[in-house]
Parts: C-alpha cells; structure tokens; sequence
C-alpha cells in the first residue's frame, strides 16, 4: 500500500480523536469567545488551507450575526494595506499542516502585532504559530507525510466545523460531525470496490462541483487529481 492510501486509510481513526479532542478543548474554546465577543472572522491559508479558509468562511458567514472572510496568507504580505480594513477588529483563524510556512507565519505575526486575536490549527507540535496564537489545537496525529494533503485536509475540515459549532452553540452540528466520524470507516469499505471500478476505467479528465461551504474542500479535492492522479482537471 502506498502511502498515500495509508493515509487515506487511517482518516477514520485520526477523525475520531480530532472530533474528542475538540471535545475536550471545549472549556478553552468557551472561555476564548467569552473573551473576544466581536462576530467577525478572517481565515487565513496558504495552497491547500487556503481552499480550506474558503470553506470556513463560507460555513461561518451562514451563522447568526457573523461575518467572515477568507485571506491568502501571501497577498496580505504583499498588499496589507488593501486587507487592512477587512481584518481590523477580526477574530483570525490560522490554518496550516506543518505551522511553517513562511507567508502563514508571517502573515500571523502581522496580525497579531495589531491586536488581533489569533485561533490556529495545525498538525505539528513543533511549528511557529504557537507564539502567536492564544487559542491553538495541534493535531499531530492527522500530520501527513506524502506528496498529496488528505487526511490532513479533512481533520482541518472536521475542525473548522467543530469550531463552529462550539462558537454557535449547534448541538446538531456536532452531532452531524460525530455521525460522519462514526461512519466513516464503514463508508470506506463499503465504497471501496467501486471507486476501484471508477479508477479503473478509460478516463484522463476530472470535473469536480460543490459550492456553498464545501467549495473550498472540493478545490482540494480537485487538487489531488493533479497532484497524485496525474490527471487532467
């Protein structure tokens, strides 16, 4: 099995300890939005996350009284002053895999220097965004190794939502979100055999269509084609 498919394989397992471990951050998270009561958000990504940040925002703009936007960590670097109103009095939402990346960093610092406060996901204990952030979740067990993002992705998916839900009290999302954790290893069982079906036919181009919330998830989506498919999208 490559790794990439291990990867992908392990994705139930490494959702079921994201979704606990959003459980048992939830006092912090409680006490960080008793904290920091505006209900504007800004997203910031870089490549995959920033797809993500498209997804969060869009999930966050849905919510009572909420504004949200998504940010590439790069074009805040180069054009701050165009960004500078849209970040002012925001809560920003750090998201990354390794916490290294030069633009995420440094875009981070930025904002937190001018009082933002700063909530980050990452997949690396040793990363640095920690010194900036007052509301962090390190998943180090959704960390991946291959070429190609992918249980990472999802876990940064799944925390976004969680994230959400804790922000706006939804018990049902939670629960939807527990659900799709709690199934996940049986859809991929159950899936299996045709999407071997699928890959194996006479294809070489892919389309993929979503909106709303799962825009940004499903860019990604798109992305992996390209990235391990060696397909046209």
């Amino acid at each position: 099995m490559y790794l990439t498919e291990r990867e992908i394989a392990d994705t139930p397992v490494s959702l079921a300890r994201t979704y606990a471990y959003f459980l048992e951050k939830k006092p912090e998270i409680e006490a960080f939005f008793a904290k920091h009561r505006q209900r504007k958000f800004a997203f910031l990504g870089c490549g995959s996350s920033y797809m993500l940040a498209k997804g969060a925002a869009a999930l966050f703009q849905s919510l009572p009284d909420t504004a949200a936007c998504a940010v590439p960590a790069g074009d805040f670097l180069v054009n701050p002053d165009f960004w500078q109103n849209t970040l002012k009095d925001s809560i920003v939402v750090s998201l990354s895999r390794s916490g290294r990346t030069s633009e995420v960093v440094r875009a981070v610092k930025a904002v937190r220097a001018s009082g933002c406060p700063v909530i980050s996901l990452c997949m690396r204990k040793e990363n640095d965004i920690s010194p900036f952030s007052e509301l962090e979740f390190i998943m180090d067990w959704c960390y991946d190794e291959s070429v190609c993002q992918t249980r990472t992705v999802t876990n940064l998916y799944a925390g976004s939502l969680l994230l959400a839900a804790a922000y706006s009290s939804d018990g049902e999302l939670t629960a939807a979100v527990a659900a799709v954790c709690n199934a996940s290893r049986s859809f991929q069982e159950a899936n299996r055999p045709l999407l071997e079906k699928i890959a194996a036919l006479d294809w070489d181009r892919v389309v993929v269509l979503a909106d709303g919330p799962l825009c940004g998830i499903a860019e990604e989506g798109a992305l992996a084609f390209t990235e391990i498919g060696r397909a046209h999208v």
